[in-house]
Order: structure tokens, then C-alpha cells, then sequence
């Protein structure tokens, strides 16, 4: 960038409305040479977003110089109707040099859960999302599943459970994800739960883990 120079990267549109939570991960490198590299009000490397492709809100600034890339990572599922995100990199200084690599837009984690032990038991909502993986939702049940001869009769505790109904949805698959957890401050972290599958051709219920998001 020339001294007092701008410029803009800008992602293609998207819509992130199907994730529970949605990030953009990037790495950034802002270098200096012998001077300070800022920007616009301070701001060496700045993230905006926009609804419409003409009005740009900035979320996210830095002004930090370095040796080395730093990796960021910025939520994005505040910002109802968000269309496309960019970059804008000022430099007010002669011999400054930004860089940006690795990005990233989908589901992800900018807030995790690290306070234990974590407990859903689906009294007041399921909590946890679908998946546009999936081909239909679990939903909250209480008492006895509708289909004669299957699943529960009770919660097994409480008064609700996630359930799925698989009498007209036979062959296809039901995802519930849960929300994002730091699981760095515990030694020997596991889950526990109660599942509950009676009927006649019942296939699988398996637990997967996402690790980096």
C-alpha cells in the first residue's frame, strides 16, 4: 500500500441463516518495516459487513504490527441478513505491508462454552440446532411418543426429551448439534446421556465430534 492509500477485498454472497453460529476465520499479517502501520481512526486492517452491497458497517479493527500471522476469528450471526464481508487496509506510512490468508465463512465456534459440568435436559428448549446435513429435525416431545408400540413412555427425567419421529421419515437422517465447547481446562472430559429406541426397524443412533469447528 502506498503512505495514506485504501484498499478493499470483498467476498462473494452468502448466507449464513442455516447456522446455529457463524464465523469468519482468517489469518492477518500487518508488517511495518522501521514505522507504525495504521489506518481510517487508527485502524491498520478492518473486517465490514453489508446487507445490501452498498452500505458497509465495520465489526472488527486492528492496528497491531508484527513478525507473525495472527489468526482471528470474528462471529457473524449477530448481523441479521449480513450478505458479504470485507477487508479494508489503510496505511498511513511509507514500507507497511498487510497481508490476509486462510479464510474461512461457515459454522464455527466465536463463543464456546467453558464453564462445567453443562447441562441440557430440554425442559424449556432443545438448545442444541439441526443440520442442513440432515433430512428432517428432532424436536421437543413430553410423555409418550405419537406412534403406537414405540418409543418412550416418560422423559427420563423431567418432563421433555429431543425425540425424532421416524414413521414417515424412514431412511433418512435427524442432526442435533450441540453448542460449542472449550474443553481445554478439563483433564478427562466425557459425556453421558440417556437415549431411548424401541420399534420395529430401528437403524442407528451414532455421537460424532467436530474438532476446530
Amino acid at each position: 500500500l502506498e503512505n495514506g492509500g485504501e484498499t478493499f477485498l470483498t467476498s462473494p454472497c452468502f448466507s449464513v441463516s442455516r447456522f446455529q453460529e457463524s464465523v469468519l476465520e482468517f489469518s492477518y499479517f500487518i508488517g511495518n518495516g522501521n514505522s507504525t502501520v495504521v489506518g481510517n481512526e487508527g485502524k491498520g486492517l478492518a473486517v465490514e459487513f453489508s446487507t445490501d452491497l452498498i452500505t458497509w458497517t465495520e465489526i472488527w479493527s486492528t492496528t497491531d504490527a508484527g513478525s507473525t500471522w495472527v489468526s482471528v476469528v470474528v462471529g457473524l450471526q449477530s448481523y441479521v441478513g449480513i450478505q458479504s464481508v470485507r477487508f479494508r487496509a489503510t496505511s498511513m506510512v511509507p514500507f507497511g505491508g498487510i497481508g490476509i490468508d486462510a479464510i474461512r465463512i461457515g459454522e464455527g465456534c466465536s463463543s464456546p462454552i467453558a464453564s462445567f459440568p453443562y447441562f441440557n435436559g430440554f425442559e424449556t428448549d432443545l438448545g442444541w440446532s439441526g443440520s442442513p446435513e440432515g433430512d428432517f429435525n428432532w424436536t421437543l416431545n413430553s410423555g409418550p411418543t405419537p406412534s403406537y408400540g414405540t418409543g418412550p413412555a416418560r422423559a427420563a427425567e423431567g418432563l421433555f426429551y429431543a425425540y425424532m419421529e421416524s414413521s414417515d421419515n424412514r431412511g433418512y437422517d435427524a442432526i442435533l448439534i450441540s453448542p460449542c465447547f472449550d474443553l481445554t481446562g478439563l483433564s478427562e472430559p466425557e459425556i453421558s446421556f440417556y437415549y431411548h429406541m424401541y420399534g420395529n426397524g430401528i437403524s442407528y443412533l451414532i455421537l460424532e465430534i467436530s474438532i476446530g469447528g
